[in-house]
């Protein structure tokens, strides 16, 4: 037996001179505003314990929000980092180089991929978008022993080559960009060539501008990937000047007590800050990459 709730059918419009916007239905704030409070409440927690002084780590049950905000724990990270051989900004350079390369890279590469595949009649096309979603499909940790060999093969152990390059071929950023190249108009493309233009100046002045929110949805997640791994570093570095950021800190966190737990959580809300600055920047490209898988037709 189906019950009517009239709330959740009712709407509002707010009248803007002669135009009339429709907004959406009340109910369904009371289902999105519990599940926006969930999703940062990690965010809120962290924070709260990189800003609690040792009187406030120590208190049981803990506050959820800190009482007196202090930046002792990032001065103390600073501290323990500084007395090692390599300094706290080491790791920081390490995965911003890393990070950056990766993101570049990866997106010109997995962009240059797709646009054969999606626009060029390219002989075994259908074998090879099969091969790349079939690449998908299988784990990192499947390719981390056959990755490994070849990198140790080609001496590239303990380099920036070993953190950069066997991530730069992935097949989700050839995959989403074949999806989002192959709805671009062949009529469009087809006139340019009319015009004189030549495939390299299609592919960057027509094909890359109508593929932005693509671009910045996979430079987001390449970025995420990057900024945050542990385990290339755990399998291809050696030495400690070429650990990276999230190392130093799956290391701190292995010595982790009462004593060093705002240290960690300090150095876990830097190496947050940087994701959600870039989220912010590109959020409005990736909101229409959203909006753009869900048209068909």
């Amino acid at each position: 037996m189906a019950v009517a709730v009239p709330f959740l059918n009712r709407r509002r419009r707010i009248s803007l001179g002669s135009t009339r916007v429709q907004k959406e239905p009340l109910g369904i704030y009371f289902v999105l505003v519990p599940m926006a409070v969930l999703a940062i409440l990690p965010l809120v927690f962290m924070t709260s314990q990189a800003l609690k002084p040792i009187d406030e780590l120590l208190k049981y049950p803990p506050d959820l929000v800190v009482q007196h905000p202090t930046l002792l724990n990032f001065q103390n990270l600073l501290i323990a980092t500084s007395s090692t051989a390599v300094p706290f900004s080491r790791y920081i350079f390490n995965s911003a180089w890393v990070t950056i390369v990766q993101v570049i890279i990866g997106v010109l590469i997995g962009s240059m991929c797709a646009y054969p595949l999606a626009k060029i009649r390219v002989p075994g096309a259908a074998l090879i978008n099969a091969l790349i979603i079939a690449a998908i499909a299988f784990p990192p940790e499947v390719l981390a022993i056959p990755n490994y060999l070849v990198v140790s093969s080609l001496h590239m152990v303990d380099t920036y080559y070993a953190l950069i390059i066997p991530a730069l071929g992935a097949s989700f950023n050839v995959f989403v960009m074949t999806q989002f190249m192959s709805q671009i108009p062949t009529a469009l493309l087809e006139a340019a060539k009319m015009d004189g233009a030549s495939e390299w100046m299609i592919f960057w002045r027509i094909v890359i501008p109508n593929v932005r929110p693509a671009i910045a949805t996979i430079a987001f997640l390449s970025f995420q990937a990057a900024w945050n791994s542990s385990g290339p570093a755990l399998i291809y570095v050696r030495s400690e000047a070429m650990r990276t950021l999230p190392l130093a800190i799956a290391t701190l966190g292995a010595q982790t007590n009462i004593a060093t737990i705002g240290i960690v959580q300090a150095a876990g809300l830097l190496q947050f800050i940087p994701s959600l600055i870039i989220f912010i920047l590109s959020r409005t490209q990736m909101l229409q990459a959203l909006a753009h898988t869900g048209i068909k037709g």
